[in-house]
């Protein structure tokens, strides 16, 4: 009987510090996982493996497809040197990556993920007549990205998964110089879609918020379209330049997440 006693006791124990461990509990609060119809938003940063500061606020994809536009043809306008921009000074990387996962079940996800650029710059000043001048340059970009991830058991409060996204991004670029007399202009857009495998863990300091990492790899298609200029003395319309490019890309990004 004493030893029946004993092992009830030992089984009792055992499934008590399973339940503990599932449900960690301390002077914080209690610490779940994600479960089936959990929605988790999340902000991202990138680091910088491309070059210039630290980290980058925008996926490499997008990135990567913005900085295949022809800015030098762009800015080959007649008075175009006049307004003394570049866009290589225009800080692109404006906006931090937003992504959604909604859990359809206990251990899998869908996800959705939004990245943006918008910057401009405008010069003004006078030409030899005493006359206003005015050179602007601008671009914007925007990428979406729609995936799953698969979640494994992980440890406590660390949650481990893969996935893969799908991608789809639009970039452009716009240069105009006004003289005093006429306005020039030139711009060009550009398409790209991709696909990338990911994997990383979300590890729950308090509860609901996370902190976590993230490593994709992916392939893209960009294409660009032709370079369009207006004003007198260009080439109204006429096509410039068009090409194409299928690019890899790294994704390693730092995230921090809450669980609503």
């Amino acid at each position: 009987m004493k030893k029946i006693i004993l092992s009830l006791t030992v089984a009792a124990a055992t499934l008590l510090a399973t339940e503990v461990n599932a449900q960690i509990k301390n002077d914080k609060g209690t610490f779940t996982k994600p479960v089936a119809g959990n929605l988790l938003i999340e902000l991202q940063v990138s680091p910088n493996v491309i070059g210039g500061g630290s980290f980058n606020l925008n996926d490499p994809f997008l990135q990567n497809l913005s900085n295949g536009l022809d800015t030098s043809g762009i800015m080959a306008l007649p008075t175009a040197a006049g307004s003394a921009q570049s866009f290589g000074d225009l800080k692109t990387n404006v906006s931090p990556m937003l992504k959604g996962r909604y859990f359809l079940s206990d251990n899998s996800a869908i996800r959705v993920q939004l990245g943006f650029i918008t910057a401009s710059r405008t010069a003004k000043g006078e030409n030899g007549g005493g006359d206003a001048t005015k050179g602007k340059i601008s671009r914007n970009g925007f990428a979406l990205a729609l995936g799953y991830e698969k979640h494994f058991s992980g440890a406590e409060r660390l949650s481990t998964y893969a996935g893969a996204d799908l991608l789809i991004g639009l970039a452009g670029a716009k240069a105009s110089y006004n003289d005093g007399t006429d306005t020039y202009t030139a711009k060009q857009s550009a398409f790209g879609f991709g696909l990338r495998a990911v994997t990383g863990f979300d590890y729950y300091f308090i509860p609901k918020v996370y902190l976590g990492a993230e490593l994709g790899l992916g392939i893209s298609y960009d294409t660009y379209g032709v370079i369009k200029q207006s004003g007198p003395g260009t080439n109204n319309g006429v096509d410039k330049t068009s090409d194409f490019a299928l690019t890899p890309f790294v994704v390693p990004a730092f995230r921090l997440g809450y669980n609503f």
